[in-house]
């Protein structure tokens, strides 16, 4: 043993290669959209000149390209056995079909009539499934097919009744909802480990560059993710849920209704200027703007 080497870099092993370029055990490490997003989106700053999802679209499609779908399938399928909710849920395979002008028709203090306020003071339409935007005769040919796609169907309710609200911070709470909401749920490890795989890598290089760049803004990030940890170990599986039921409820009864529990409200939206380097404030004057 060499002494002068120093203790935390004693026992590397040098594993010999071929290829020309960059290869490790990690299907992860080894792409180079995770690897640039990863690297990206925990050391640098939140600048005007690019919005905050846009490096999301080709995210999303790299870790569709190396996950193991076909295990997945297996893994959910073996869930239904014993889980007959979940088998339920894949068997009806619902899929929503509402409008934002649809919402129009619920009073301001519904969930419905809440999401409406939403929409239409940030200027924004529903897109329940950019597949379905594209193709309106899509549907889902796997159960993880249609997993994903209710996921996205179904994530600003994660927002509007987990206490989290639309700010950027905000963002934090439903992806902690779901993580641990999975791993609450479903006896497979492996499985909820593969279905927050994107969650984690949207989520803890986020932390990260709050951290290192917007300090006095961790108290109201860490809430967040108090919240979203609390909401997701102490909640029935409301990811299963439809929607369209509690349109017309207050958010407290739509909670109830869904079995969502341990929610706390939790507003960021001054914190959540200073985080996006005042993004937060000119994205809703930009929106009065637009009405």
């Amino acid at each position: 043993m060499n002494d002068n080497v120093p203790y935390f870099m004693r026992g590397l092993q040098e594993i010999p290669t071929e290829s020309s370029r960059l290869v490790s055990s990690s299907k992860f490490l080894n792409h180079p959209v995770v690897r640039e997003y990863v690297m990206q989106e925990s050391l640098r700053r939140n600048g005007r000149d690019m919005p905050m999802t846009y490096a999301l679209p080709r995210l999303f499609q790299a870790l569709y390209e190396i996950r193991d779908e076909k295990r997945i399938n297996e893994m959910l399928a073996d869930q239904c056995k014993t889980k007959t909710e979940l088998g339920d849920y894949f068997e009806e395979r619902f899929i929503s079909t509402y409008t934002r002008e649809d919402l129009k028709a619920y009073a301001p203090d519904t969930a419905g009539g809440e999401y409406y306020h939403y929409l239409t003071a940030n200027n924004f339409e529903i897109v329940l499934d950019p597949r379905i935007e594209m193709n309106p005769g899509w549907q889902p040919q796997t159960m993880l097919d249609y997993w994903d796609l209710r996921t996205g169907q179904t994530h600003d309710f994660d927002h509007l009744l987990g206490g989290a609200g639309f700010d950027f911070l905000g963002e934090t709470t439903p992806l902690f909802m779901r993580i641990e909401g999975y791993f609450a749920y479903f006896d497979d490890p492996e499985l909820a480990g593969e279905l927050s795989t994107l969650l984690a890598i949207m989520a803890l290089p986020t932390l990260m560059r709050t951290i290192i760049h917007y300090p006095s803004t961790w108290p109201a990030m860490s809430r967040h993710i108090t919240n979203g940890m609390r909401v997701g170990r102490e909640s029935d599986p409301w990811f299963l849920r439809k929607m369209e039921p509690i349109l017309g409820m207050t958010k407290a009864d739509a909670r109830a209704y869904i079995g969502m529990k341990g929610v706390e409200e939790v507003d960021t939206t001054a914190a959540s200027d200073v985080w996006s380097e005042g993004a937060q404030s000119a994205q809703l004057v930009q929106a009065e703007a637009a009405e």
